[in-house]
C-alpha cells in the first residue's frame, strides 16, 4: 500500500474500487444481507406493532421514534459484518496482496464500511450519508445515481450532487416546491435534513391560482432526516396539481428538497427548495 502523498482523486477511485469489490461479493452471496433484511423486519414488526399499542408519547409518535431507533440500531451493527469482512481479509492473505499496491491505506477500511453501509441504508430505501474529511484533508466529491435498472431497456433516473451546509435554508430564509402537474400520474414526497440546531419550518401550501389552501408548522430534533408523502407532511390531504409550497425557517436550519416519481415509469427526479433571490 502507498505510503506516501495520496490525492483527493486517488484516495476516491481506490476507495470506489474496493467498494465495488466488496458489493460484488454480496451479489454472489444474497445471504450476508440477512442482517440487513430480516432481522430488521423482525424488529419492527415487535417493537412498532407488538408493543407499539402499549406506548404513549404525549405530543409525539410511538412510531417515529421507532422506526428513528431502528434505524440507527440498523446502521450500527453493519459494523459487525464490516469487523468479520475485515478478519476474513487478513486471514485469507486479500490484506497482505493490497500492502503491495500503490493504494490508499485508509481506501481498504472506507471501501469496506460503504459497501456494508448501503445495503443497511437500503433497507427502507431512505437516508442520508455524511461525509467528513480528517483535518487538514480536503473533502472528497461524491455524485450519486438514483436510478431503476430496466435491463435491456436501460435505466432511468438522475444524479445527485452533494450537498453542502452552506446549502440549507437557515433561520429567516424561504425555499419553494412545485408540485407535479398531475397529481394523478406523479407521487410527491417532500425530504427534510437538520443540523445540529433541529429546525422549525412553517408551510405554506398555495393552489395554481396562488391562494393559500392551508398552513402547517413542522419541529424537528437535530441531525434528523425524513421523507414523507406530501399529504403526510402538510398533516392532511396530498398536495394538487401545480399547487406550490413555500418553506419558511423559523428557527434551525435544514435541506428541503421534494422529490416526484413517474407512476407509468418509475422515473424519479428531485427539486432542492433554495432560498429565494
Amino acid at each position: 500500500m502507498s505510503t506516501g502523498t495520496t490525492t483527493v482523486s486517488q484516495w476516491t477511485s481506490d476507495t470506489a474500487v474496493l467498494t465495488r469489490r466488496n458489493l460484488w461479493h454480496v451479489r454472489r452471496e444474497p445471504m450476508q444481507l440477512s442482517d440487513v433484511t430480516i432481522q430488521p423486519v423482525l424488529f419492527v414488526f415487535l417493537f412498532v406493532y407488538v408493543f407499539g399499542a402499549a406506548m404513549n408519547i404525549p405530543g409525539g409518535s410511538y412510531v417515529d421514534f421507532a422506526i428513528a431507533g431502528l434505524l440507527t440500531l440498523n446502521l450500527t451493527t453493519s459494523s459487525v459484518g464490516t469487523a468479520v469482512g475485515m478478519s476474513t481479509d487478513l486471514s485469507t492473505g486479500v490484506i497482505s496482496r493490497f500492502r503491495t499496491l500503490p493504494m490508499s491505506r485508509s481506501s481498504v477500511l472506507v471501501g469496506r464500511s460503504i459497501a456494508d453501509l448501503l445495503p443497511a441504508m437500503g433497507l427502507t430505501g431512505l437516508g442520508s450519508l455524511d461525509v467528513f474529511a480528517d483535518a487538514g484533508t480536503a473533502t472528497p466529491v461524491f455524485i450519486v445515481r438514483v436510478f431503476n435498472d430496466g435491463g435491456a431497456a436501460g435505466t432511468t433516473g438522475f444524479n445527485e450532487e452533494q450537498l453542502k451546509p452552506s446549502d440549507a435554508l437557515s433561520a429567516g430564509a424561504r425555499g419553494y416546491l412545485i408540485a407535479p402537474p398531475d397529481s394523478a400520474l406523479y407521487r410527491y414526497n417532500v425530504g427534510v435534513r437538520t443540523f445540529g440546531s433541529g429546525a422549525t419550518l412553517m408551510i405554506t401550501a398555495r393552489n395554481a391560482n396562488g391562494a393559500v389552501t392551508r398552513t402547517v408548522t413542522r419541529t424537528y430534533p437535530p441531525n434528523y432526516f425524513e421523507q414523507r408523502d406530501s399529504g403526510a407532511f402538510l398533516n392532511g390531504a396530498a398536495v394538487a396539481a401545480n399547487e406550490s409550497l413555500t418553506i419558511q425557517v423559523v428557527a434551525g436550519s435544514a435541506i428541503v428538497y421534494g422529490a416526484t416519481v413517474d407512476n407509468h415509469t418509475n422515473d424519479p427526479s428531485y427539486q432542492l427548495a433554495e432560498p429565494a433571490p
